[in-house]
């Protein structure tokens, strides 16, 4: 089909033997004695707009044998102009891929989507109405959408040489990066795009934060909390046509390394130690807690989701429990290291001089040590010398029995050895059972 009512018949000739073609175009034309070449193509214009059956009859020798081919009918309907294509929406699917949606492509006209490559329009693919009737995909692995914006056109055109041409759309490229994390998220976009005259909402979650008409520049933009870095897109309308670009999840699957804790403090408390933590720079879902081992490497030894922590694993062949934490924020990033801080472990020694294992909840046990003491052993021994208690635990000490019988009441001698800055020390002395 042409514009102004015209069609256009393209015999294949060399696909069969005839001499010449009948053509009935439906308004009461018949074309006699169309002779065939190589190929043959006849143009007809209809007095007007409408719907017209046409039908070609083969002829053999000279018009003689008329009716050995004779084609089925095929209804059209005519073109008085040539249907300018609308672009509707183009959106940035990914980083190389858009998607162009535009109005319903008639089937009969020719389409090419054309882009401008910075020299003006180049054709860079057909569109098959029967294929893409309203949207196609745009993919090129030289595409970035993130950096660059592209401008496209559908160009329409007949087989007479008419042609027209569609709305132009441009592409917004998006991105961003981190600039720096204080108390505050601090995020730079950037955005360009090849139509510098409507001016461009920036959506994130689903809400238009801000608007801008400084086309070729960025924004910096500081969060809170890390709940507020939601998936963001920029959108504006050139004429009937809506222009989106990618739509970023920030640092998706990304940590984003939070700034350190202040240093833990801690006490020395019976044999455990006891840490409290300031509060991180954003929220957080845990603080984890690593300790120094022997060996001068920390791992880990639990996470709390309040300001404190109790370390009940503290071993007695440590001078000094050295610990560092990090914190995670509600988005699971986490932050960096806290600086080291250690805690000595030098227990006080106290030897009573009597006890009563009675069960009054009163001295009932001879514990001789408060906090936590290298080698720690306690050895207490009968009057006779015999060896009736050894244990290493300062605080639960001596119950008063030996092994599963009571001890009698009396004098009993006690050894107490211990390690400090290197040194054994042993203290020795008696206590007084009563019951």
């Amino acid at each position: 089909l042409c514009a102004g009512n015209e069609v256009s018949l393209n015999f294949n000739s060399a696909a069969d033997q005839y001499n010449s073609y009948e053509i009935d175009f439906g308004d009461g034309t018949l074309t006699n004695e169309v002779r065939t070449g190589a190929s043959t193509v006849v143009n007809y214009t209809y007095a007007n707009q409408g719907d017209y059956d046409i039908s070609v009859s083969g002829k053999l020798n000279d018009g003689v044998d008329v009716n050995c081919g004779i084609s089925p009918t095929q209804r059209i309907t005519t073109l008085d102009i040539i249907p300018v294509p609308s672009i509707t929406q183009l959106v940035n699917e990914s980083i190389n891929t858009m998607v162009l949606s535009y109005e319903m492509l008639n089937r009969s006209i020719n389409y090419v989507l054309q882009l401008n490559t910075g020299s003006g329009f180049q054709d860079m693919q057909s569109i098959d109405p029967t294929q893409n009737p309203n949207e196609l995909t745009i993919s090129d692995n030289t595409f970035d959408n993130a950096n660059a914006s592209y401008t496209f056109r559908i160009v329409a055109s007949d087989p007479c040489g008419g042609e027209v041409i569609s709305n132009q759309a441009s592409t917004i490229g998006l991105n961003y990066e981190l600039n720096n994390i204080t108390n505050s998220i601090n995020i730079d976009y950037s955005w360009t795009t090849n139509e510098l005259t409507t001016p461009m909402a920036f959506y994130q979650n689903g809400n238009i934060a801000f608007e801008t008409a400084d086309l070729t520049n960025g924004i910096q933009v500081p969060y809170n909390v890390c709940n507020e870095l939601t998936p963001f897109y920029m959108e504006k309308a050139i004429g009937s046509a809506i222009v989106r670009s990618l739509t970023i999840t920030p640092f998706e699957n990304q940590n984003l390394d939070l700034p350190a804790p202040q240093d833990p403090s801690g006490v020395l408390v019976d044999n455990n130690i006891e840490l409290d933590f300031q509060s991180p720079p954003f929220p957080f879902s845990q603080i984890e807690v690593f300790r120094k081992n022997g060996s001068g490497n920390f791992g880990s030894i639990g996470t709390t989701n309040t300001l404190d922590f109790t370390d009940f694993g503290v071993s007695g062949s440590l001078s000094e429990a050295c610990y560092i934490i990090r914190y995670t924020d509600e988005c699971g990033n986490e932050s960096f290291e806290s600086g080291e801080t250690c805690i000595p472990l030098e227990g006080l020694l106290r030897t009573p001089n009597a006890f009563s294992p009675n069960g009054d909840g009163v001295n009932d046990t001879f514990n001789v040590g408060n906090g936590v003491f290298t080698n720690f052993q306690l050895l207490i021994f009968n009057k006779w010398g015999g060896l009736v208690y050894k244990g290493n635990d300062p605080t639960n000490g001596w119950d008063g029995n030996i092994g599963n019988q009571e001890a009698p009441t009396g004098t009993y001698l006690f050894k107490i050895s211990y390690l400090k800055n290197g040194l054994e020390l042993i203290s020795t002395g008696t206590v007084t059972l009563i019951r």
